[in-house]
């Protein structure tokens, strides 16, 4: 019996241990829900209020990663052009497709010289854009930076998080 409750109290320990220390030092996510999308973000970055001109934008910021959320009323395929050369003559660019919910998307990730102001000092970026979402059409834009290269992989964990809340096209 004893050597049985030690068993327990090793795995127990083990297992907290493990599930805290989940990848590139990040304990906690939150899920989030904006622009009628769902996705998990680590629990330090806090929403900074941003109000969009013609589509829904949201910021969130901690001290080492920045994430800009925008959703078009509409996509149109200049709009994916623009995004597979906006950023191609960047340091160590790479361009991705992938899906994300079960819809087309595209990843590019590089390290940027210039970063915007709320993004100051984070230079190790990932970009996601999906060209077509629901029935309208939507384009959905989530742009990170962050202060290291691991926050590209925690990027890559928020990207694959991303559940939609729009109506679909039907087939």
């Amino acid at each position: 019996m004893k050597r049985y409750s030690k068993l327990l109290v090793f795995l127990f320990l083990t297992t907290s241990t493990i599930h805290a220390q989940n990848t590139n030092g990040i304990s906690a996510w939150k899920s989030v829900h904006a622009c009628n999308f769902t996705f998990s973000i680590p629990s330090d970055l806090q929403d900074i209020r941003v109000w969009g001109i013609d589509s829904c934008v949201k910021h969130y910021r901690s001290g080492t990663m920045f994430i800009e959320v925008d959703v078009t009323l509409v996509s149109t395929p200049n709009d994916e052009q623009n995004f597979r050369r906006e950023d191609s003559n960047r340091r160590n660019f790479h361009l991705i497709e992938t899906k994300v919910n079960g819809e087309r998307a595209l990843i590019t990730t590089f390290y940027a010289e210039e970063v915007p102001e709320e993004a100051a000092e984070f230079h190790f970026a990932e970009s996601l854009f999906v060209p077509d979402i629901g029935k309208y059409h939507q384009g959905l834009w989530m742009r990170t930076n962050s202060q290291t290269l691991e926050g590209q992989a925690t990027a890559q964990k928020i990207f694959e998080s991303i559940r939609y809340s729009i109506k679909r096209r039907r087939a």
